[in-house]
């Protein structure tokens, strides 16, 4: 009689542990759609907003827009040079200059150093400087601005440079 009792409480324990697992297994697959339609629902959001700001993103003016991304205490008056490879833009300022380019700090300053084996390389001015302590840089991306590379793709086409699909700028104020 009492193995029989054991038996039907066992059974009874494997029963209710069948109905749990099964009922999480629902649960789980319950909130793994709420999640995916809140994640919908987020891409929706973002996608709306991001609209609404393209529109005022192609109403920027570059110089004012670089300013700002660069933190430039001067202001920017015109488009000095550009190159296209490597892509870059060097802009004159009232007290400096800033460089702004898709390429990380390191890459451009390798891509751009003076070829020192040219007789005239040191009449040349060095495009990021040449002393350090008048030299600062800073990145912009879509960490720090959700339209980022809307305003950079058109910053990119009113200075006359295709930067393709940009996710950050460099900014280097030389001053």
């Amino acid at each position: 009689m009492s193995d029989t009792i054991g038996y039907i409480t066992l059974a009874a324990i494997a029963f209710l542990g069948l109905v749990l697992w099964s009922t999480n297994n629902r649960q789980a697959a319950s909130l793994k759609k709420m999640a995916k339609s809140m994640q919908n629902l987020i891409n929706v959001q973002i996608r709306n907003r991001r609209d609404a700001l393209k529109k005022q993103a192609s109403d920027v003016k570059y110089l004012e827009w670089i300013q700002k991304q660069a933190g430039a205490k001067f202001a920017l008056t015109e488009v000095q040079d550009k190159s296209l490879d490597p892509a870059w833009v060097n802009l004159r300022g009232t007290a400096g200059r800033v460089v702004v380019s898709p390429l990380e700090y390191d890459e451009l300053k390798k891509l751009v150093q003076p070829n020192k084996n040219l007789r005239f390389s040191d009449a040349e001015e060095a495009l990021l400087g040449t002393r350090k302590d008048h030299v600062k840089v800073s990145v912009g991306s879509l960490e720090t601005n959700e339209v980022f590379d809307l305003e950079a793709t058109v910053i990119g086409q009113q200075v006359g440079v295709d930067w393709g699909e940009v996710s950050q700028l460099t900014f280097v104020v030389i001053g």
